[in-house]
Parts: structure tokens; C-alpha cells; sequence
């Protein structure tokens, strides 16, 4: 598959993710556990498009910060709120098959949810130039 055509499978990937999560902003229909699991799904899809709409293939991982520090290296300009979204990758895993998530503060679910749109719309940026 050309990279190109990658990111956009990823993005509708992550678009999927985030049609959930609007529907799972109000809790409790669903725990933060998946709130924040999905929205770091979205993040990760996202942060992989990019990559990917510059020829970039990342090892496989989960990890938020590695995949923002591997956007740096290769001199991809990222938001500031993927900064801020680099804490979800315990949703990936450590929270995702533990009760781990029990001892953390309540997710903001719409400031979340609007910090992954903005990561959504700054990848759909980059795909929709081509790179």
C-alpha cells in the first residue's frame, strides 16, 4: 500500500474512534478505561498518518511520547495538544488489563475530546497536502 494511501486508512480509522467517543463523552455509559483507551487509539492513528504521509514507518508501539519524539526527529511540525496527549498511552495498555485506572482522577471527557479533534484535524491536514 502507498503511504499515502496508509494515512488515509488510518484516518478513517481514527475518524471511527472518535464517532465513539462523541457518543461516549458523558459518563457513565462507558468507563474512562475505554473513553481513554479510544482516545489514545485516535491519537496514535493519527500521529501514524502523518508519519506515514511523509514515508515515515514507525516501529510498532502504543507509545504516544515515542511517536511525538519520532515527528520531531523527522522535522514534522506537531500542535502543542499533542503534547498534551502523550500521558493517554497508559490507556493502551497498563489501564487496559488492570484496575490501575481505579486510583486515577476522573477524565475531562470533553476537554479530551477536544484535544484528540485537534490531533485528528492537524493529521488531517498533513494527509489532505500529501505530506
Amino acid at each position: 500500500m502507498k503511504p499515502l494511501d496508509q494515512a488515509r486508512v488510518l484516518l478513517r480509522k481514527a475518524a471511527a474512534d472518535i464517532v465513539l467517543l462523541e457518543a461516549a463523552a458523558q459518563p457513565p455509559q462507558f468507563s474512562d478505561e475505554i473513553f481513554g483507551f479510544h482516545c489514545q487509539q485516535a491519537v496514535e492513528k493519527a500521529c501514524k498518518a502523518a508519519l506515514a504521509a511523509h514515508g515515515i514507518v514507525p516501529r510498532r508501539t502504543h507509545d504516544l511520547q515515542e511517536l511525538h519524539d519520532l515527528l520531531g526527529e523527522k522535522h514534522v511540525a506537531v500542535p502543542l495538544e499533542l503534547g498534551q496527549v502523550t500521558g493517554l498511552t497508559v490507556y493502551a495498555a497498563e489501564f487496559r488489563y488492570s484496575d490501575a485506572a481505579m486510583d486515577q482522577d476522573p477524565l475531562d471527557r470533553p476537554a479530551m475530546l477536544a484535544l484528540v479533534r485537534c490531533c485528528y484535524d492537524w493529521a488531517m491536514g498533513i494527509v489532505g497536502k500529501g505530506g
